[in-house]
């Protein structure tokens, strides 16, 4: 089997036969095997995602992005008075610079301009020099026309607006939930749009638990 998969067409010369081997999913398992890929994770970082089916691939995006959606619920804070504005805004979500760069190609853009160097690459510091992290220059463009990307760098420059909000905050005295309730209405106008809302929220939740 080993030698079959590295010359499949030394074996079966009749296009259509090969073409069904190819689509079954042991051929699929025992490839990706052959090629070190024996978990999500490997699968996560693993480059040669366009050359699995497409159904195979589909079913194991799907798996990895259920294990995010885990992850991200088991992330999720129930907030109280004494909760500091930065769990606010940034535990109360998914904060972008905790997400991996392969996390994002994989799940939003099917793993176009994977990379396994990149396994550990962050996307706050793929944002900052995006041709550091994809070199060709054909993929990198490909990537940058996308909504997925668009949105991501989109939720970048707004997380660099909390931040900017929090040392602000920091500055008037204000570091927890309680504080925001207490700050002033210059204070409270003086942050971005996104920071209020978040803030205004939780505090609401905190205030009427049961709405």
């Amino acid at each position: 089997m080993e030698t079959f998969v590295q010359e499949p067409d030394a074996y079966v010369q009749d296009q259509r036969h090969l073409r069904i081997i190819f689509n079954l999913t042991e051929y699929q398992v025992y490839k990706l095997h052959h090629e070190g890929v024996f978990s999500l994770e490997q699968w996560r970082d693993y480059e040669g995602k366009d050359t699995v089916t497409l159904i195979a691939r589909g079913k194991l995006n799907a798996a990895l992005t259920q294990i995010v959606k885990v992850e991200r619920r088991e992330a999720e804070m129930k907030f109280n008075i004494s909760t500091t504005i930065v769990d606010v805004l940034f535990k109360g979500g998914v904060r972008v610079k905790e997400k991996k760069l392969n996390d994002f190609l994989t799940m939003e853009l099917g793993g176009r301009g994977v990379v396994a160097t990149n396994r550990s690459v962050l996307l706050e510091e793929f944002f900052k020099d995006p041709t550091r992290y994809i070199r060709d220059k054909g993929a990198l463009e490909e990537i940058r026309i996308t909504d997925a990307y668009a949105g991501m760098e989109r939720a970048v420059r707004e997380e660099m607006n909390m931040e900017e909000d929090i040392k602000n905050l920091h500055y008037n005295h204000v570091s927890a939930l309680l504080g925001w309730s207490l700050a002033t209405p210059e204070v409270k106008e003086s942050v971005h749009g996104i920071t209020k809302r978040f803030l205004d929220a939780a505090l609401e939740e905190v205030r009427n638990p049961m709405r």
